[in-house]
């Protein structure tokens, strides 16, 4: 016996989700260890969210590092979603700049500042 389950999209049904990437913030968990960095990225809406991917440039000033998110759908659920992570960097962190976080906790998703200071401050 088959069981067949159709699904019609029409005017009123849509059978595709818009998928857009975002960065997310993300936090230092700890202090930097020479070359390793831990860290979390915070993020809202577990049933229309996935985390892509960490990304990391260094320079001889900075280091940036950016968290991805793809956010489809449009009933999400509410709750904050983590993503941990441990970066080893090229080189150790040093006196270099650490961009693309957000040094204060946040509960948002969405785009980390463009302005992206300094921030080393670590998650209680």
């Amino acid at each position: 016996m088959f069981i067949a389950l159709a699904i019609v999209c029409g005017p009123t049904a849509s059978c595709s989700e818009e998928r857009t990437e975002a960065y997310v913030d993300w936090r230092l968990t700890s202090s930097p260890d020479g070359r390793e960095l831990s860290i979390r990225a915070e993020y809202g809406g577990s049933s229309c969210t996935e985390f892509k991917r960490w990304d990391v440039s260094e320079s001889g000033a900075d280091v940036t590092v950016r968290a991805t998110v793809e956010f489809f759908g449009d009933s999400c659920t509410s709750d904050l979603v983590y993503e941990s992570a441990s970066i080893v960097l090229d080189e150790p962190l040093g006196d270099r700049r650490l961009l693309g976080c957000r040094p204060v906790s946040a509960a948002t998703a969405g785009s980390n500042r463009s302005d992206a200071s300094n921030c080393r401050d670590v998650a209680e």
